[in-house]
């Protein structure tokens, strides 16, 4: 995420100085907006697989954990929102946010086999998708006539579906828990009603669970505001 971030916030700070018209800031109201981004998603390696063994030159139930795990994130995040502008340094914002696919692979590696004939490398895949409801409150900073810097701090009542792909099939779960999320940004109001932000959002850690080891995700996205 660090080259992303680099050229995000890059653009970030030229338009922190970009301070065109005087015209002012929007004071209050609804808004809505839609945003589409990228989500990096970091799987731990804490959580072990179970492997049962039957055969006739040997058995029995053992658990390893994967030498390595390595997650594709080339799936798109989005998130749709209704806002409210209090005053010129606070907005309250209700969201539903996908944060779109994790392909995660783990790999497992057996120096000794466990068993006779039980092969010495093991490969499982897996997707990771988190979305749900998010409530957060923004503290503003205007930066001349048409910038503004934020914060955000809330809640994602996250459903973190987890599926296993099999060669006869697969099988999914979902598991709901709340996160506290954070994020920073910037964002340039065009007209009196329709605005661009730039953010870097990041959850608290999703703790594992019965088919999933810790996650960690954070996301660059640019959104299109509406003043209602």
């Amino acid at each position: 995420m660090n080259k992303k971030m680099m050229g995000s916030f890059a653009v970030l700070a030229a338009l922190v100085g970009f301070d065109a018209a005087a015209e002012e800031m929007p004071r209050r109201g609804f808004y809505v907006s839609a945003s589409a981004g990228q989500a990096e998603y970091e799987v731990a390696r804490n959580r072990p697989m179970v492997f049962a063994i039957s055969s006739p030159l040997g058995g029995g139930v053992f658990t390893a954990f994967p030498d390595e795990v390595t997650t594709d994130n080339d799936d798109w995040s989005w998130k749709g929102t209704l806002g409210y502008r209090i005053n010129r340094y606070i907005a309250a914002e209700l969201s539903y946010v996908d944060f779109g696919d994790g392909d995660v692979t783990e790999r497992y590696v057996f120096e000794q086999p466990p068993a006779p004939l039980f092969p010495s490398e093991i490969t499982r895949d897996s997707s990771v998708n988190v979305s749900g409801p998010m409530v957060s409150v923004m503290g503003i900073l205007p930066v001349g006539s048409r910038v503004e810097l934020f914060l955000r701090a809330g809640v994602l009542f996250a459903d973190e579906e987890v599926k296993f792909v099999f060669t006869n099939g697969s099988d999914s779960n979902t598991f709901g828990s709340e996160e506290w999320v954070g994020g920073a940004g910037v964002a340039f109001r065009f007209t009196p009603r329709w605005s661009a932000r730039l953010e870097y959002l990041r959850t608290d850690t999703i703790e594992e669970n019965l088919m999933n080891a810790r996650t960690e995700l954070d996301e660059i996205s640019v959104s299109v505001v509406f003043g209602l």
